[in-house]
């Protein structure tokens, strides 16, 4: 807009209803075409006018240019000069009011609001606007104004005193809004905190704890987001903001409590558990027997585990508030009192024969020794040593096993409390317990057993002076039943125990435990105690549960590295090969987090494996090792991935340099022996034992800086390129196709990346379109898909070439459905390569990008194609459709619904599943759009539910099937009776679980248009 038809164009503004002058006057301010000044001067005619509709727009767009301009623009004359002229017209007419306030809140924002100027604004709001006459929208600009100025202002307006506080209270008395609720109890609790509330202390308490306990429930698809936490936690901060509130909050509480509503109880519990140490042991000193009768109701017999937490943790926020008092009463301290009057009141329940009150009661005394350490040490004198004996007076099983879990939850409570004077209590009681604890652990019953464990695991944890001989005999104990235990929660809880002495008794753990367990590693076969299979591997997890120490982990990774190399001496004990590798793959993916254990991993652990599989692949007489397993290879790249992943850089170019020379010019340095034939995995000619270690290498050479891997990128690239076409095994092409797709995708852009691309085609294309064998055309297939996934991650120019080139084999009979399932790979996320973790290029959304690309092309190739490769095209678009967000998908839908429908047909098992998944999801969220094809739905998915031999797509035909219960009553009564006869034979099928999907979805067709 030309500077001089600015004022014309205010001209229509002000008489017409057109809103969209405002961004174009703020574009001539900040461009300087006008001065504040002259803006002013244009205004002044309508300004002064005696038409209140007239003032009320152009006050409305100086509101609008306000909140528009940069914060910085106006200097503070500017500001004080719109301040006092807005509110100036707080006094005008009451339609003026709200674009003076929303102007006013514009000004606040301002980064040059000079002094006195927030206090004004404050008063004149005060003084001039009734805040509850307004509309919801304009009352929250007020609450907005008070909530920026105390952030931003707050020593000036508390210079304001109790004006400021007493305006606030009838600005926010009898707010209902809940949107203006949240802002209001932020700034109440702001003032009250920083205030000096005086006389209105009562006041203020009144108008916020009227709103207690909240009751709002949102409106369903509430677009605004409040929820009833937000109230709730914005009025618990107004409650618990001063001390001077217990006073009267406290018999609130305690009248809320009284109540029968769950909810207000489980509110003001959470209220007390805030506002306990502010209010302070004399305010609470007055109610503490009150609430603790309150507290002991709800612990003993609500049965609401919510109720009773919330009740724990206000009887531990009282004791801590006593806690930190010194008054003194009879010679004992305000805490030292509450512990007594609770003991007295509770006691009574340790020693009947009925333990039925025990558990509760030892709660409420575990809450109340969490408080602090004096309450800790005085609850412990009391209670523990009269546990141990009710477990030795009561023989049965249940009874044992509800005193050792009380004993455990005390032990858990003291070993949050660090101190000498707890470390002290704990000597006076830790011989007995922990004869109760061994003598739990071989009882017969098993849920006896594993809460003797579990006790035991904590009480290690302690700070304990255990005599010198029981440590070792409480170690053998532990191995023994981790191996010869009849059940498996006792066992694994018994490996816990141990990975906890590993970090607290190392000594005895390296003189007795791995001892004992390496004797077992060692034992050929794994000559285990007892019968159950899982035994057989419990060394493995025993061992991965100790290594938790670098010392420990070293020894243990050591053994394991040379236990596998015995193995591996074998072509038989394959089951034993992968648990050793599957055991180091637990114990790197554990420890990698920790840099002084990942150095044990880099320096000792890494060269050590590449020895061992390198001298493996280069001894002919071991290339029948049962170490050259595909799932050993995973488990032991797992290994070496972790440690990657977790490498800094210094470390990784290092660790590439090292392998670039073994995988490149066989140069051995890096391994600890010597290779007995050389070792070039990357070569053609080569045994496929050396080939299949690319998958080793990988995930080194796909992370490392590029530059590091400028000079040998061809060689990669070329070597790579070869193994992946013409390789005779497996796991070779399928590696190296892998691994040359991560080099792409970081592959710096330029010439030498295009040229590479161009003879990659040109020698697919040339594959592809020859009669040479299944084999090859199939490995020229899958090195296009990683090229393209490659590609299209980064977002390269190429990426849309190579999806044309895919798509068009679409409709190739032989290799169009591999074609297809590709787009599972491009689309989809793999730990192993091309990951966020390991230094991928990827590009922010590519996934949506390809979809938006493509979908046309599909949805003509699919009505184009013969019936024989139709299918492709929809096992592409599903892979698609299962990637995208739930928004893109909705408002792709009606096009592709049809497709959808057309998948149901086919006989391809997996292209069923994937569209039933996406259907079920979208049943909820476009009902419209199903609804135009329930004629062909139904019919399809009641023939999916008697699927003869795929039991996942007789579930999600059910489940389907019921999902369609949300459309229109209208639509589905014509089908009813079919449906739920024809469901009837279901409920008799094999499957218990396709049973119980059957029941669900007759019983909900049952009641599709009953009244009721």
């Amino acid at each position: 807009m030309a500077a001089p038809m600015w004022k014309s164009a205010l001209d229509d503004y002000v008489k017409t209803e057109i809103d969209s002058m405002a961004p174009d006057v703020v574009k001539l301010l900040t461009d300087n075409t006008i001065s504040l000044l002259e803006l002013i001067e244009g205004l002044g005619k309508y300004l002064i006018s005696e038409e209140t509709s007239e003032r009320g727009r152009v006050v409305k767009l100086l509101a609008e240019i306000l909140h528009l301009i940069p914060t910085d623009k106006l200097n503070a004359t500017e500001n004080e000069l719109l301040v006092a002229y807005l509110c100036d017209r707080l006094k005008d007419h009451h339609s003026i009011q709200p674009p003076s306030l929303h102007g006013l809140l514009a000004l606040c924002h301002s980064k040059n609001l000079p002094e006195g100027c927030p206090e004004k604004i404050c008063r004149s709001i005060f003084s001039e606007v009734q805040t509850q006459t307004l509309s919801q929208g304009d009352r929250r600009i007020a609450y907005n104004i008070f909530s920026v100025l105390l952030t931003t202002s707050l020593p000036e307006l508390q210079k304001i005193g109790s004006d400021f506080v007493l305006g606030y209270i009838q600005a926010m008395d009898a707010e209902k809004d809940p949107r203006n609720l949240v802002i209001a109890f932020h700034c109440a609790t702001t003032i009250i905190r920083n205030f000096q509330l005086g006389v209105f202390v009562e006041e203020m308490f009144e108008v916020v704890s009227c709103y207690f306990p909240v009751d709002f429930t949102p409106p369903p698809g509430d677009p605004n987001g409040v929820t009833k936490e937000d109230l709730i936690l914005g009025l618990r901060g107004c409650l618990a903001a001063s001390g001077q509130f217990g006073q009267y909050c406290c018999p609130l509480l305690l009248e809320k409590l009284s109540s029968d509503v769950t909810s207000a109880k489980v509110d003001s519990l959470r209220t007390l558990e805030a506002a306990a140490k502010v209010y302070g042991s004399k305010c609470l000193l007055e109610y503490r027997t009150s609430l603790f009768g309150c507290i002991k109701r709800e612990v003993f017999g609500s049965g609401d585990e919510e109720l009773e937490a919330a009740a724990l943790l206000a009887l531990t926020a009282m004791t801590t508030t006593f806690s930190q008092e010194t008054i003194i009463t009879d010679s004992q301290t305000c805490a030292e009192e509450f512990v007594s009057e609770i003991w007295n009141e509770c006691s009574r329940y340790l020693g009947d024969d009925d333990l039925r009150l025990m558990v509760p009661t030892c709660r409420l005394l575990c809450a109340v020794a969490a408080g602090s350490e004096v309450t800790c040490c005085k609850v412990l004198s009391l209670v523990v040593t009269r546990l141990v004996q009710i477990f030795y007076s009561h023989p049965q099983a249940s009874d044992r096993k509800a005193v050792m879990e009380s004993i455990h939850s005390f032990l858990r409570v003291t070993r949050q409390i660090r101190s000498e004077k707890v470390k002290k209590s704990i000597s006076e009681f830790q011989n007995s317990v922990y004869a109760v604890v061994m003598s739990a652990i071989s009882e017969s019953n098993v849920q006896l057993r594993v809460a003797a464990v579990q006790c035991l695991d904590t009480f290690l944890q302690l700070p304990l002076t255990l005599a010198v001989t029981d440590p070792p005999v409480m170690a053998k104990v532990l191995v023994d039943r981790a191996f010869t235990d009849e059940d498996k929660d006792v066992r694994f809880s018994c490996c816990s125990v141990l990975s906890t002495m590993a970090k607290t008794d190392a000594a005895t753990l390296k003189s007795v435990v791995l001892p004992c367990l390496l004797e077992k590693l060692r034992t050929k076969p794994m000559d285990v105690d007892g019968s159950d299979p899982e035994q057989h591997h419990m060394v493995f997890t025993a061992l991965a549960a100790i290594s938790v120490t670098t010392e420990i982990l070293s020894l243990v990774v050591k053994e394991l590295v040379s236990y596998l190399s015995c193995l591996a001496q074998m072509s038989t004990g394959e089951p034993d090969v992968q648990s050793v590798a599957s055991c180091l793959s637990v114990i790197t993916t554990s420890a990698v987090s920790r840099p002084d254990m990942l150095t044990v991993l880099y320096s000792h652990t890494l060269p050590e494996l590449f020895s061992l599989l390198v001298s493996m692949a280069t001894d002919s007489s071991h290339h029948n090792s049962c170490v050259h397993n595909e799932d050993v290879l995973q488990h032991l790249t797992t290994c070496v991935r972790q440690i990657v992943v977790h490498l800094n850089e210094k470390r990784l170019t290092e660790l590439c340099r090292c392998l670039t020379q073994l995988y490149l010019h066989n140069e051995t340095a890096y391994l600890s022996c010597t290779p007995s034939t050389p070792f070039y995995p990357l070569q053609t000619s080569s045994p496929w034992q050396q080939t299949e270690l690319i998958t080793l290498a990988s995930p080194v050479i796909c992370s490392c800086p590029v530059e590091v891997l400028e000079s040998s990128l061809s060689d990669y690239s070329q070597q790579l390129w070869s193994l992946s076409l013409q390789s005779d095994h497996k796991l070779t092409r399928r590696t190296a196709a892998k691994c040359l797709a991560g080099l792409i995708n970081r592959w710096p852009t330029g010439e030498s990346l295009l040229n590479f691309l161009q003879s990659s085609i040109d020698t697919i294309n040339s594959v592809l379109g020859s009669d040479t064998v299944e084999g090859r055309k199939r490995a020229a297939l899958n090195q296009l898909i990683w090229f393209t996934k490659a590609l299209a991650m980064r977002g390269h120019s190429k990426a849309k070439d190579f999806i044309s080139m895919l798509t068009n084999l679409l409709d190739d009979q032989s290799i169009g459905e591999l074609a297809a399932t590709g787009f599972e790979i491009i689309l989809g996320d793999f730990p192993d390569v091309l990951s966020k973790p390991l230094g991928a290029n990827i590009r922010i959304m590519y996934k949506q990008r390809i979809f938006v690309e493509n979908v046309g092309r599909l949805k003509e190739g699919f009505a184009s194609s013969p019936p024989a490769t139709k299918k492709n095209y929809l096992i592409c678009l599903s892979h698609m459709l299962k990637i995208l967000p739930k928004q893109v998908l909705l408002s792709e839908l009606p096009p592709l619904f049809p497709l959808m429908v057309h998948s149901l047909l086919c006989d391809d098992l997996d292209l069923q599943l994937s569209t039933m998944t996406i259907l079920c999801d979208l049943t909820h969220d476009a009902p419209d759009v199903i609804s135009k094809h329930v004629d062909t739905l139904v019919p399809q998915l009641l023939q999916l539910c008697t699927h003869p031999s795929s039991m996942k797509i007789r579930i999600k035909a059910l489940r389907c099937i019921s999902a369609l219960c949300v459309l229109p009553v209208h639509l589905l009564l014509p089908y009813k009776t079919r449906v739920v006869r024809s469901l009837e034979p279901v409920l008799d099928d094999r499957k218990r679980l396709v049973r119980r999907e059957a029941v669900t979805a007759r019983s909900e067709w049952c009641l599709i248009g009953d009244p009721s």
